[in-house]
């Protein structure tokens, strides 16, 4: 175990070689869990902080991430958008509906508003590619 905590303080090594030391000298202190003093405990833990055992990969976090519920304007086909006026803003049936909560710039909204989406006939709501959302 000091061979191995010396090896990581002396350094020149890459990101893939530190993490395979680190995680031998995590396996190493867990057999030795009776010899090791609070010193050793604390460098093990914050090399293993360093190397990022003991968390999830980052790809897992994108993954979860990315299972985000999309937007109502995203579900509901463009085409269908101007249908009808929109019930919160009384914008016309054909026209964009006007940014009364002053999210972002300008006096219309970039997306419509919900209520307006929502008014959609349930027959022309789009479904996402994969099948319905759960």
């Amino acid at each position: 175990m000091q061979t191995l905590l010396a090896r990581l303080e002396k350094g020149g090594i890459g990101p893939k070689a530190m993490r395979k030391v680190v995680q031998d000298l995590a396996y190493a202190a867990v057999e030795a869990h009776d010899r090791i003093d609070a010193h050793q405990q604390e460098q093990i833990s914050s090399w293993k902080a360093r190397a990022g055992i003991g968390r999830r990969p980052a790809r897992a976090e994108r993954a979860t991430r990315s299972k985000r519920k999309p937007p109502l304007h995203e579900k509901v086909g463009r085409d269908r958008w101007f249908k009808k006026p929109c019930p919160r803003c009384h914008a016309a049936k054909d026209k964009e509906c006007i940014n009364d909560d002053k999210i972002g710039g300008g006096s219309l909204r970039q997306t419509l508003h919900d209520e307006r989406l929502q008014s959609a006939p349930p027959l022309l709501w789009a479904e996402p590619v994969g099948g319905p959302e759960e």
